[in-house]
């Protein structure tokens, strides 16, 4: 394959098979959730005339450079090793229905590889589009089953089978369909030299608009895991550990980036990387990985269990290297008085800037009191001690926001009672199975319409049209279990009792209790 300026689909396909391909170690952890994509990406293959996808760069390194491992693997023994085009390749594999060999079965579905399978969509003999596993609504065969029946000429009963109109119609264009997708030609580029010339054409691919470009945080890891390769394990398995959270929208790839740099001397950072030791990235990111997974476990405790509850995320990245830094602060509440004050007072809301300049002013502290005494201090304003009603409304489908975390942060600290699931009365608050669920289904803009609750009590809810003296007898929950949630009691006289006017004090109730909670944490 070496040299050469283009493959087939079905060469390409054969040398991953073969284990003779791999994907360079500070390659970005593969992201492709979507099997739409995937369709379309086989779809312009075996297009007439075919679509350019383009060109995957292969480097072949000489024996001195081999590298002693993969992306995803601990070792490899691949000729060939991806710089671009990882997420092509992956897509063209998992399309098939197959696993890569550089990824391992648990790590293959934690990602969501086998969801990304295909099939043939046949609407007619005109009329064939490859599209995601599951579409009923016209006969669908996974194209590894076609591409088989190809194969052994079994492809007339195959279609008969899956309920195709006319198979026997279908059989040719489906097989020029297939021959069309096998001998279709991908254009190849090579890489030429040692492992830093390979990261930088790698660089180069992502930043002049090639591909997707790559944010200047994505690179910073890369460089990161080409000086210490076996770092990446670190990294995926936080960021994958994060996102399975909840707190995906506080761990990005450019938050997590600045986490790992801030550990390092600041004479090899970010660009400098490439002078740092293994020894060091390492240490800096197992610092981080530390110091992140106290940081969840702090605010899933304060009731932080999904990302509905997340608002002002700059907020919470700054808490969180506050973790990284002082471990010591998972022992107390500073933290959770903090984030409680700046996120009523609504600060951090969209200044980036503000925050990143916080973050370097934390990482000046050399003990925990000096960065208590530093965060104190950005709150120049008198601490929130009252929530108003006007607070707990929203405009069409936007997030209710500071309210949400509020009230999630308040009834996780018990201080008035524990919040019991009203269908599981043994499920208290903050379990992760618990989230908002709406009362009624009409008026979601009211934060007073959502409580605290499992999906079976959803379910509960939505079999009887909402809360109603029907629902509570069903779920057969206790007067307690609503009174920390301030949930009326339907009338058993009144059946149509308004469900506004029981929103309406439910709001006031909601109000104080935030109120009071505010006024612990001032």
């Amino acid at each position: 394959m070496e040299g050469k300026t283009s493959v087939t689909f079905e060469e390409l396909i054969g040398h991953a098979r073969a284990g003779a391909i791999d994907i360079a170690g500070f390659q970005r952890l593969f992201a492709v959730r979507d099997a739409m994509l995937v369709a379309s990406l086989f779809q312009s293959l075996a297009h007439d005339p075919k679509i350019e996808i383009g060109p995957l760069f292969l480097w072949r390194p000489a024996p001195k450079d081999r590298p002693v491992r993969g992306r995803y693997t601990a070792a490899t023994k691949a000729e060939y090793i991806v710089i671009d085009g990882q997420k092509r390749l992956t897509a063209l594999l998992a399309g098939l229905g197959e696993r890569p060999s550089w990824w391992d079965e648990t790590k293959w579905k934690r990602i969501g590889g086998p969801g990304l399978e295909i099939g043939l969509a046949v609407f007619s003999r005109d009329r064939l589009r490859f599209s995601p596993l599951g579409d009923h609504r016209v006969p669908q065969i996974p194209l590894k089953v076609l591409l088989s029946a190809r194969g052994d000429g079994t492809l007339l009963p195959v279609l008969t089978r899956a309920g195709v109109v006319d198979p026997q119609d279908c059989v040719q264009p489906v097989l020029q369909m297939l021959d069309r997708l096998l001998n279709a030609s991908i254009l190849m580029a090579w890489v030429y030299g040692g492992p830093q010339d390979a990261f930088e054409v790698f660089c180069i691919r992502n930043a002049i608009g090639f591909t997707t470009l790559l944010p200047r945080a994505q690179i910073d890891l890369c460089r990161l895991s080409l000086r210490a390769p076996d770092v990446v394990d670190g990294i995926d398995a936080l960021m994958l550990d994060m996102s399975d959270q909840g707190l995906e929208a506080v761990f990005t790839v450019s938050a997590v980036n600045e986490l790992i740099q801030r550990g390092l001397p600041g004479a090899v950072r970010r660009r400098n990387a490439v002078n740092a030791s293994p020894e060091q990235i390492a240490g800096a990111v197992a610092q981080a990985d530390h110091g992140a997974r106290l940081f969840a476990e702090y605010v899933r405790n304060r009731g932080v269990v999904a990302d509905e509850f997340i608002v002002q995320t700059s907020a919470f990245q700054i808490v969180c290297h506050l973790f990284v830094q002082f471990p010591i602060a998972a022992h107390d509440d500073f933290a959770g008085r903090w984030l409680a004050q700046v996120v009523a007072q609504g600060l951090f809301v969209t200044h980036d800037n503000e925050a990143r300049s916080v973050i370097a002013g934390l990482n000046q502290s050399d003990t925990y009191a000096q960065a208590q005494r530093f965060l104190s201090g950005l709150i120049h304003r008198a601490p929130v001690t009252e929530w108003s009603t006007d607070r707990l409304h929203r405009q069409g489908h936007e997030r209710f926001g500071a309210s949400a975390l509020l009230y999630a942060m308040a009834q996780a600290a018990g201080t008035e009672g524990r919040v019991c699931d009203l269908a599981h009365s043994d499920l208290v608050f903050p379990a992760t199975q618990m989230h908002l669920v709406p009362l009624w289904p009409q008026y979601r803009n009211w934060f007073a319409d959502y409580v605290l609750a499992s999906v079976d009590t959803g379910a509960v809810l939505r079999r009887h049209g909402g809360w109603s003296r029907a629902a509570l007898d069903d779920l057969g929950c206790g007067d307690d279990a609503l009174a920390t949630q301030f949930i009326p009691v339907p009338s058993r006289t009144d059946p149509a009792q308004p469900a506004e006017a029981m929103l309406k004090t439910r709001t006031q109730q909601i109000a104080a209790f935030l109120t009071r909670f505010l006024t612990t944490t001032g």
